[in-house]
């Protein structure tokens, strides 16, 4: 039996399938482990019998039948039967290739239709990152984790006043920072290095004519391996938003130094009038604990006798959003009462409405008492 020789390879030109696709027909071989020495031998092939067939493109292999009984002879039925059978192996040839030919071309497909995917994400990729170079907003550098810049955009150009060249001719980025942020870059860089990330941070650079300005510096690395990851960094200019946060300190500070000349205490209350943050001022004035001037319990600190007539020019105040000006009296956090005015304006919304009230409460105790001896004199 051959059961054993399954998926054995011959050479053609070595083996029987070569005699009979050579001749086109049917082949008889007696014996033919002796022309054949590459045929198994054991047990010995007494007959062989092979018919060729034909893929459509040429005679590709044959069908072969064999006797190992030397009294079992092959005769013409058998060579019928096997010139059929040899029918049926061309077409089964053919299904399969047939069948691997539509897988290629499936694969082929599938890797067509990915390479196009890729190939349209790169675009993308590609344009959002013109998009982003384009920008006349955003300062935009490429740099490598030694500091070196390697590219940049317009944006960045004009804020720094260097040109592309000159800006990548600078030794390290850390170079164009004013020098007291100089660490704060270096440790940018070196989170970057660490983690491939670094938290958003703000600096002063210093341009090519000498000045400052303010840049909001957004870091992070590019997909790569360990040092030669190269990083990206978003940088608007900062500066308006800067010089405004300094005029605000200014103007607060100016404002707390008033209060401070002229003022008792600061308090801030809703748009229906109710208090709603702590005021040291309030409570160092009248010592009040914190909290118990929230709300309405401000009034506890009033005068009992006052305290009817504060509340009602409190609430003609909300109901026509006018500005408050009253005077009452008002317990010391020493003991004893003391006269003061009350001054409070409505700070309103985009739309007109009122978003809520700041008020100031002034020393006036000297002036009422002045005002009270004045009268007992006239009396």
């Amino acid at each position: 039996l051959l059961a054993g020789a399954a998926g054995l390879r011959l050479p053609r030109a070595a083996s029987p399938s070569g005699e009979a696709v050579a001749r086109g027909e049917v082949v008889l071989l007696r014996e033919p482990g002796r022309s054949f020495p590459v045929l198994p031998a054991e047990p010995p092939i007494a007959e062989m019998l092979l018919a060729p067939w034909d893929a459509g493109g040429g005679r590709a292999g044959t069908v072969w039948g064999a006797s190992h009984d030397p009294a079992c002879r092959f005769d013409g039925e058998d060579a019928r039967l096997l010139r059929s059978l040899s029918g049926f192996a061309a077409c089964a040839f053919r299904a399969t290739r047939a069948e691997e030919l539509r897988d290629i071309q499936r694969r082929l497909a599938d890797e067509s239709a990915q390479r196009v995917a890729a190939e349209r994400e790169l675009e993308e990729s590609h344009a959002i990152l013109q998009a982003a170079m384009d920008t006349e907003t955003v300062g935009l550098a490429f740099y490598s984790l030694d500091g070196r810049i390697l590219d940049c955009n317009g944006a960045l150009q004009r804020m720094t006043g260097y040109s592309r060249e000159e800006l990548r001719a600078v030794r390290h980025w850390a170079d164009l920072a004013a020098p007291e942020f100089v660490e704060i870059t270096r440790r940018a860089l070196a989170e970057l290095r660490a983690g491939g990330r670094a938290a958003p941070y703000m600096k002063q650079l210093v341009r090519r004519d000498g000045s400052l300005w303010w840049a909001m510096v957004a870091p992070t690395c590019l997909p790569g391996e360990s040092d030669t990851r190269k990083c990206i960094a978003f940088v608007p200019d900062i500066s308006e938003s800067r010089r405004a946060e300094a005029a605000l300190a200014a103007s607060e500070e100016r404002f707390q130094a008033l209060v401070k000349g002229f003022g008792q205490a600061v308090w801030e209350a809703d748009a229906d009038g109710a208090v709603r943050t702590d005021s040291p001022g309030w409570r160092e004035l009248t010592g009040q604990g914190a909290g118990e001037q929230l709300g309405l319990g401000w009034l506890k600190a009033v005068h009992p006798d006052d305290r009817h007539f504060v509340l009602r020019q409190w609430h003609e105040a909300l109901a026509g959003g006018a500005p408050l000006n009253a005077e009452y009296r008002v317990r010391l956090a020493n003991g004893g009462w003391r006269w003061t005015n009350v001054r409070a304006a409505p700070l309103r919304n985009p739309d007109g409405s009122i978003g809520r009230w700041i008020g100031m409460n002034i020393d006036v105790d000297a002036r009422r008492q002045a005002e009270g001896a004045l009268r007992e004199s006239d009396g």
